[in-house]
């Protein structure tokens, strides 16, 4: 079995995980299996769900942190893999243009070296986010034909990778998990005590200024005073965020805004509520659209992500600076005339959007340098 050493996992909730998570699991696993490189700051504070099966995986801890590697610690990294029996290679996701181990790996010899992205450009705004000149160094390091660069999105790959050439790979998730389903819905209502016919909104995303938040809760306002007795749902991490709470607690919304924790019951809440708020500044390519689109959800979507979310006729997208009563009335447009809810999941499965189909893709790129044949799974 040839083994791949895996860094920027996390024990928190993230579109990283959630990539390893549904894609690992389709493996060939007596052809790859991972080990996993982490911060040491997680050494205590687990790995994954319990339902995430990395029994034949190691967990090896360093000194490290998402603005990069201290050269105390690249010592210490190359004993690391060193130490790996059938190390073939290495998988860096996402931590800032983090080169360093990919170059180790070169340097050993070793087939495999994947620079992973999953944040991206604002669609219409790219000066405001350019990377630092340090960055831009770490990353002509991976300029040759011997490095893989993957993006989850064009608006990724153009951020990630600065012109050099990349290849697109989809953030593949289980369609049939999200499918809607009656029953969840009955159950999740009566649990937070909604009437089934209020009309709910979801903004399932951990809460930060990059999610624009606040924009969602002021759609939500709007939309409330047109159709009284609706629901926000939130369901993230940093749900005790004091922003969001005060703007709640301020325009007298405690009684419509309910927050929840991120946790593995999310295939449930999308069968609960009835459209999802996406009003993020800027994203990779995000889980929730798609799954949310798997479900048969409406989704609308703010127009600084990437097109790749459209998938089906469900994702509407619109642009930040209209005023919040305007995407409030698209949502009450969209709901009005959607009355038969029915699960999208072939669709999202057609569109290459399978975790089956994704991991197929990636032991490939793993295989083709192992093969210099092109040799396929």
């Amino acid at each position: 079995m040839n083994r791949i050493l895996l860094i920027g996992l996390t024990p928190f909730a993230s579109g990283i995980n959630s990539f390893i998570k549904n894609t690992y699991p389709y493996f060939d696993h007596d052809l790859f299996s991972y080990d996993f490189l982490m911060m040491e700051q997680y050494r205590y504070k687990g790995k994954l769900s319990a339902d995430f099966d990395v029994s034949g995986s190691n967990f090896y801890y360093l000194d490290f942190t998402r603005e990069g590697m201290p050269k105390r610690s690249r010592s210490k990294l190359r004993d690391i893999i060193l130490s790996i029996p059938n190390i073939c290679g290495v998988h860096v996701h996402d931590i800032n243009h983090m080169t360093y181990p990919l170059i180790i790996a070169d340097q050993i010899g070793l087939p495999i070296k994947v620079m992973h992205f999953h944040t991206g450009y604002p669609k219409n705004n790219r000066k405001d986010y350019s990377i630092d000149e340090e960055a831009k160094k770490r990353l002509s390091l991976i300029r040759g034909d011997g490095f893989d660069r993957l993006a989850c999105s064009d608006l990724a790959g153009e951020l990630g990778f600065q012109g050099m050439p990349y290849e697109i790979i989809p953030n593949g998730i289980t369609p049939e998990k999200y499918a809607y389903n009656p029953l969840y819905r009955k159950i999740i209502r009566e649990k937070l005590h909604i009437d089934n016919d209020a009309y709910v909104l979801g903004f399932f995303s951990n809460i930060s200024a990059n999610k624009n938040p606040i924009y969602a809760l002021q759609v939500f306002q709007r939309f409330l005073s047109m159709a009284p007795g609706s629901i926000l749902i939130f369901s993230g991490l940093n749900n005790s965020d004091m922003t969001t709470r005060s703007y709640v607690r301020d325009n007298c919304l405690e009684d419509s805004v309910i927050f929840l924790q991120t946790d593995d019951s999310i295939d449930m809440l999308y069968s609960a509520v009835d459209l999802i708020l996406f009003t993020s500044f800027r994203e990779g390519n995000s889980y929730v659209p798609i799954e949310a689109q798997a479900s048969g959800l409406p989704c609308l979507i703010s127009d600084a992500v990437t097109d790749m979310v459209k998938i089906t006729d469900l994702a509407y997208k619109l642009p930040l600076d209209l005023d919040p009563d305007e995407w409030a009335k698209k949502a009450l447009h969209i709901l009005q005339g959607y009355k038969n809810r029915t699960s999208r999941t072939k669709e999202i499965s057609d569109a290459g959007y399978h975790a089956k189909d994704v991991a197929k893709i990636i032991q490939n790129i793993y295989l083709r340098r192992l093969d210099p044949r092109d040799k396929k799974a």
